[in-house]
């Protein structure tokens, strides 16, 4: 059987943390956050829900204590927790800032 290892790859994350008034202002937060274009990340129809749109795939939502993932192809997914460690340390960690 062959293995295989990722390939180096780096991502804008930020957590989702949504409170039951704040759907509007976390929307805004993570759109900054990820320098997105306004209207890809808007406050979801349920109180703690967000939802976005990608170009070429569905559209996706996420819920609090997810992660809202920006991939380098510019489409967005939501993660929990256990798939976002298992795929991701800080980028510090694997390539840390030189000492001045």
């Amino acid at each position: 059987m062959s293995q295989f290892r990722t390939k180096s790859l780096t991502v804008r994350a930020t957590k989702a943390s949504i409170s039951l008034d704040s759907n509007q202002r976390e929307a805004a937060r993570i759109t900054a956050a990820l320098q997105l274009d306004p209207g890809r990340l808007y406050a979801g129809a349920l109180l703690g829900w967000l939802e976005f749109t990608n170009s070429v795939s569905e559209d996706g939502q996420a819920h609090h204590g997810q992660w809202i993932v920006l991939w380098p192809d510019g489409q967005l997914s939501a993660m929990t927790d256990e798939q976002f460690n298992l795929l991701f340390v800080p980028a510090a960690e694997i390539d840390p800032p030189e000492a001045v």
